[in-house]
């Protein structure tokens, strides 16, 4: 229902021009972020202990079911991007691309950084049922913050953005953020 209605939302890409300096030094300090992820995950160790604030912190079975449904959710929000655009042509086209590339590498950095520092055991740990290969990898204590909701935010945040310069009226404007921040918060 959601991504059916994308047509009546599309716009806003035109009121965007690139700029190459500003576009150089955006992604390279994105690229700098994720890179600082990098280094401090290879010196990152599984935590001893959990954090006091966190022991309050929900525990849950891993349910693969939800874990799909995170996905689909997330590539819900994704595949407004595209209806974003105003005239399908390359310069609009690469425009708002950059624009979200700059974005996700900002988020991405960030939370790989924080995911380093913040080593935390994602809570399926806690279960004996967790299937062998989720608890074997590494992956298994990076659990803050959440990599499919700094996306799912990031691109709600990002397509609410583009298209409020868009024609569209307040309404709609309004609607469609929400409908945006409503699917990032469901994943």
């Amino acid at each position: 229902i959601f991504i059916s209605v994308f047509p009546l939302f599309a716009g806003g890409s035109g009121q965007f021009q690139l700029e190459k300096n500003k576009e150089i030094i955006v992604l390279s300090s994105g690229a700098g972020i994720i890179l600082t992820g990098a280094v401090l995950k290879s010196f990152s160790s599984e935590p001893l202990t959990t954090p006091a604030a966190w022991l309050t912190y929900p525990l849950n079975p891993y349910n693969g079911s939800l874990a799909s449904a995170s996905n689909y959710m997330l590539a819900a929000g994704i595949t407004a991007l595209p209806f974003l655009i105003d005239d399908w042509n390359w310069d609009e086209t690469t425009t708002l691309g950059v624009m979200y590339i700059e974005a996700l590498s900002i988020t991405w950095g960030t939370k790989e950084s924080l995911k380093a520092v913040f080593t935390k055991n994602r809570p399926y740990t806690a279960y004996s049922d967790t299937p062998f290969d989720l608890l074997a990898s590494k992956d298994r204590y990076y659990s803050f913050p959440s990599g499919h909701t700094s996306i799912a935010f990031t691109t709600a945040g990002f397509a609410t953005s583009v298209f409020a310069v868009s024609d569209a009226s307040p309404l709609m404007k309004y609607l469609f953020g929400g409908i945006n921040f409503t699917l990032a918060s469901g994943v």
